[in-house]
């Protein structure tokens, strides 16, 4: 299970580093790191569109910190990340075929709205 999350962490890290609005927001594992997913931030406030194609194309990217009627009152820096953050899963249950679906839709979308 570790080790799949490893590699499929390691996959988007390496695969999307050339997309010029996606950042990730650790750009490298660590090497206790087991992640369930890889957290990004979306350049131009383009996350919505993005994960709403990303959707469309059966790949669930869940926001962890939107904005609500709580947290309002926050500082720009957090509000920038409220609005730009989303996680890529790769969780174990997912392969390097997935992996690279993903990539490939993102790049794809970069065609199409960047």
């Amino acid at each position: 299970m570790k080790q799949n999350r490893r590699k499929n962490a390691g996959l988007l890290l390496q695969n999307i580093k050339n997309l010029d609005y996606i950042k990730p927001v650790f750009e490298k594992l660590t090497d206790i790191d087991v992640p369930l997913g890889v957290p990004v931030l979306v350049k131009d406030v383009k996350r919505d569109i993005l994960r709403k194609y990303l959707i469309n194309n059966h790949i669930y990217c869940p926001i962890h910190w939107p904005v609500n009627k709580y947290n309002q009152n926050i500082s720009i820096e957090a509000k920038f990340i409220c609005d730009n953050e989303m996680t890529l899963v790769c969780d174990q249950r997912y392969d390097e075929k997935d992996m690279l679906f993903i990539v490939e839709k993102c790049n794809k979308f970069y065609e199409e709205n960047g």
